[in-house]
C-alpha cells in the first residue's frame, strides 16, 4: 500500500525517485541497511504498482546489488505523468496522493477536478489524430469497395514506440494469423489469414494475398499504439438480386467489436498502451440508403417508415483508464 501511494504521489507531482535500502531521519539519509534483492521481488513490486495505481504509471526499477548479490538497493524512477490524476485504493474508496516536500498529502476534490480538466485538455490533439488515421485507412480501400462499412480508430494517450523492422513484421504476421482464427465477433478477417506489409511507421493488414487495395477488411497498426480497422457488413443479396436495404443492430455491433478487438489488442499487446484512449467509430454507406430492422418469422424485416439511417454516423469517445478494460469487455461479450 505504501509503495503504491508513493508512486502515485510522485506521478501526481513532478516525478521522482524512490530509494529502497536507505534509512531516513527527518527527511535525510542516515544509513544504508540495504534490502533483499531478487528477480521475484522486482516482479512483485511491478505487479503491485500495476494493480494498485490507476491509471498505470510506467516506472523503471533499477537494482544495485552489494557484494554477495542477495542484498542491495532499489531505485524506482517515477516519470512525470500526462495521465494525472493517479489514484490508489484506500478502503472504501479511491484517493489521490501527491508529493509535498518530503511527505505525501491527499488531494482535495477541487484539486482532483483541476487535474482531470488538464488531462482531458491534452486529449484534444489526440482527438484530431484519431480522425486522421481513419481517413488514411479508408483512403487505401479499393475504389470499388462496397458498403455499408464500419470503421474504428483508436489513439492511446500513453504507449511505448516499437520498431518496425523485419523481425517485428514477422511477429506481427504470426500474431495476425492467430488473430484471424479467433471466433467471432473478434475476427476482422473472417478466418482468412491476413497479409502484413510495412508502411510508414505502421503495419498494414490486407484481406488478400497479393496486397491489392482491400475491399472487405483492412487494418493499419501504428508503431506508437494508434490503429484503425475497417470492415464491410457483407449484407446478403435478396431474392430479386438486389442488396438488402435493412441492417440488423447486432450486425453493427458485431462489426464494431471485430474492429475494436484488433485495435485494442494491438495497443496493449504490442505497445503497452496505458492512460486514456480516444475511440472513434464511423458507419458509412456507399450505395443505397439503409434501414435499421429486426427479425420477424425468421425473415429480416424493416420498420414501416421512410426514414433511413442517417449516414455517415460518427461517434467519438474518451475511454478513461487502461485500454485493457476494453479487451476484457470484448472477451466477456465473445
Amino acid at each position: 500500500a505504501e509503495l503504491a501511494k508513493d508512486v502515485a504521489a510522485f506521478a501526481n507531482h513532478l516525478g521522482g525517485v524512490i530509494i529502497l535500502g536507505v534509512a531516513e531521519d527527518n527527511g535525510a539519509a542516515s544509513g544504508s541497511p540495504q534490502v533483499f534483492v531478487s528477480d521475484g521481488e522486482e516482479r512483485r513490486m511491478t505487479e503491485i504498482i500495476a494493480s494498485r495505481v490507476a491509471p498505470y504509471v510506467d516506472v523503471t526499477i533499477h537494482r544495485v546489488e552489494a557484494e554477495g548479490g542477495t542484498e542491495g538497493f532499489y531505485a524506482i524512477v517515477v516519470p512525470p505523468s500526462g495521465s494525472r490524476p493517479h489514484a490508489v485504493w484506500r478502503h472504501p474508496k479511491f484517493q489521490f496522493p501527491r508529493r509535498s516536500g518530503t511527505t505525501c498529502r491527499w488531494l482535495a476534490e477541487a484539486e482532483v477536478a483541476d487535474l482531470y480538466r488538464d488531462r482531458f485538455r491534452q486529449s484534444d490533439g489526440v482527438r484530431d489524430r484519431v480522425g486522421k488515421i481513419i481517413d488514411e485507412a479508408v483512403a487505401c480501400l479499393d475504389d470499388d469497395a462496397y458498403g455499408p462499412r464500419v470503421t474504428v480508430g483508436l489513439v492511446p494517450t500513453g504507449s511505448n514506440e516499437v520498431q518496425n523492422d523485419q523481425r517485428r513484421l514477422a511477429e506481427m504476421e504470426l500474431w495476425g494469423r492467430d488473430f484471424a482464427q479467433a471466433r467471432l465477433p473478434q475476427n476482422l478477417f473472417y478466418g482468412a489469414t491476413p497479409t502484413v506489409r510495412a508502411g510508414l511507421r505502421k503495419a498494414r493488414f490486407f484481406d488478400n494475398y497479393d496486397c491489392r487495395p482491400p475491399k472487405s477488411a483492412y487494418a493499419e497498426l501504428h508503431t506508437d499504439g494508434a490503429a484503425a480497422a475497417t470492415i464491410n457488413l457483407h449484407l446478403p443479396i435478396t431474392g430479386d438480386g438486389s442488396p438488402r436495404d435493412t441492417v440488423l443492430p447486432w450486425e453493427l455491433v458485431q462489426a464494431t467489436l471485430a474492429c475494436l478487438a484488433i485495435v485494442t489488442r494491438h495497443a496493449t499487446e504490442h505497445c503497452g498502451a496505458h492512460g486514456d484512449a480516444v475511440l472513434e467509430m464511423r458507419f458509412t454507406d456507399s450505395s443505397t440508403p439503409l434501414y435499421l430492422g429486426g427479425i420477424q418469422f425468421g425473415h429480416v424485416r424493416r420498420p414501416v417508415t421512410n426514414h433511413a439511417v442517417a449516414l455517415p454516423l460518427t461517434s467519438q469517445h474518451i475511454a478513461a483508464g487502461d485500454a485493457n478494460h476494453l479487451i476484457w469487455y470484448l472477451q466477456s461479450l465473445a
